[in-house]
């Protein structure tokens, strides 16, 4: 994996946090897990985490891969020891506008539901979850689109909320790294 400073590092797996600013490339096969930023702990260090080959093969058959069928709960439960327990304790507003995130359609309206001013919610997400909300609106977009990918890049735009495929890529490349034909 190379990041933005031109340093290679090599390992069998990685850890990456979320929003990890300059990853550039990443060369033969790997499995990537993508998780939540709100579903990881707050704790986790904001960096690449090399990781060596037993415990990427752990995660690989607690996941299910080499069966076919994949296991996630199992595979989050494995993940739970290197990045935290899942639903980390958080302010119940902060947890209102997680679930509320897409089906409102301004932060303001959001932030008026949650019972906070729009500099606050702004202030509460990116200090707790360190992303900016109009990232965690993208990535919530991005989560909705993939639960139709099989019906096709415009359909998965379309059900993401995105304002059409080209948006939807754009947005992929910028979150992921790659575009969603890539990853998914």
């Amino acid at each position: 994996m190379t990041e933005a400073r031109n340093v290679t590092v090599r390992a069998a797996g990685f850890l990456v946090p979320p929003e990890f600013p300059g990853l550039s490339s990443m060369t033969g096969g790997y499995l990537c897990a993508y998780l939540d930023a709100w579903k990881v702990s707050l704790r986790m260090e904001r960096r690449i985490r090399p990781l060596d080959r037993s415990t990427c093969d752990s995660l690989v058959t607690k996941l299910g891969i080499a069966r076919g069928k994949l296991d996630l709960k199992s595979g989050r439960k494995a993940l739970n020891s290197l990045v935290g327990p899942e639903d980390p304790a958080m302010d119940p507003r902060l947890r209102h506008v997680l679930d509320n995130i897409l089906s409102t359609g301004r932060l303001q309206d959001l932030a008026t539901e949650a019972g906070l001013s729009p500099q606050r919610i702004r202030a509460l997400i990116s200090t707790t979850l360190g992303v900016p909300p109009v990232r965690l609106r993208h990535w919530a977009r991005l989560t909705r689109a993939i639960e139709v990918l099989d019906q096709g890049l415009t359909a998965a735009a379309l059900h993401g909320g995105f304002a059409d495929q080209p948006h939807f890529t754009r947005i992929a490349r910028r979150l992921l790294g790659s575009p969603p034909g890539a990853v998914f």
